[in-house]
């Protein structure tokens, strides 16, 4: 059956982009402003006496649109990762079949070699929302006055949740142009593969540059972390660049599938 085919699972996995390949723009920040705003004033004006203005709120509406920002890059990396791992291993599974050498290949072998494991990214997303809790804790305390000192308590969940988050992004903030490497290598394997049976195809090109972990740190230090914002925008433009860059690259792919001898199923686009 058609189904049982790696071929089949190689298109099923590029239909999925649309659903897994969600964009992301800075201007969906604002989004985020208004809702943080809101939790904000809803505090000041039903918990607070009209004298007792404090800066608390400003505070709660930066950090609620960064840690925000950070949920959502994390959440489409993690589903983008999840179907590149799958889409790679198909697409090796279709080289076996149709390679002479089969599983012996030595680019097929580097092939699966680059499948990013799940098990690591589903930890690594876990440990990046369990870092969002307190801060998200700390943003209900803060809007409906559990405490007999909400400010406070609430304040330092989100500070936890900024520090926690902060040392996410020094860690990981070439994770993009790692991810991206990783990528150019596999495609580069499968170029190479289809050549020795008779296609050629265009892989695909780095659009993706490195980034500075320590002048990222001296401008979080001077501008007292608001240009972790700006990193986010970075980054999401990155990852655009990426998804079109992987698009064009899975286009070619099933071209050459069907140069092989094949004839795929349109994709959705």
């Amino acid at each position: 059956m058609e189904s049982d085919t790696a071929l089949y699972r190689v298109r099923r996995d590029i239909d999925r982009r649309n659903k897994t390949d969600m964009r992301l723009y800075p201007t969906m920040a604002f989004a985020v402003i208004v809702i943080y705003t809101f939790v904000a004033f809803y505090r000041g004006i039903f918990f607070e006496d009209a004298e007792d203005v404090r800066s608390f709120s400003i505070a709660i509406v930066g950090s609620g649109l960064v840690l925000a920002m950070m949920y959502v890059l994390a959440t489409r990396v993690n589903k983008h990762n999840k179907r590149d791992a799958s889409l790679m291993a198909d697409v090796c599974d279709f080289l076996e079949e149709h390679h002479p050498e089969g599983k012996d290949n030595r680019d097929i072998q580097i092939m699966r070699g680059l499948i990013p494991g799940t098990t690591k990214q589903f930890i690594l997303f876990l440990f990046f929302f369990a870092t969002l809790f307190p801060a998200a804790f700390g943003a209900l305390i803060y809007a409906r006055g559990l405490t007999d000192d909400p400010d406070r308590l609430a304040m330092w969940l989100v500070v936890i949740s900024f520090v926690l988050g902060l040392c996410i992004i020094l860690v990981n903030i070439n994770f993009p142009r790692r991810h991206e490497k990783k990528f150019i290598r596999f495609s580069d394997a499968t170029v190479r593969v289809l050549e020795t049976m008779g296609v050629s195809m265009v892989g695909y090109g780095q659009v993706i540059g490195g980034r500075n972990v320590y002048l990222l740190i001296v401008l979080s230090l001077v501008t007292f972390g608001l240009f972790i914002i700006v990193w986010l925008c970075i980054s999401m433009r990155d990852f655009n660049r990426h998804i079109d860059e992987q698009w064009n690259f899975e286009n070619n792919l099933l071209v050459a599938f069907k140069m092989v001898g094949l004839e795929p199923a349109p994709t959705g686009q």
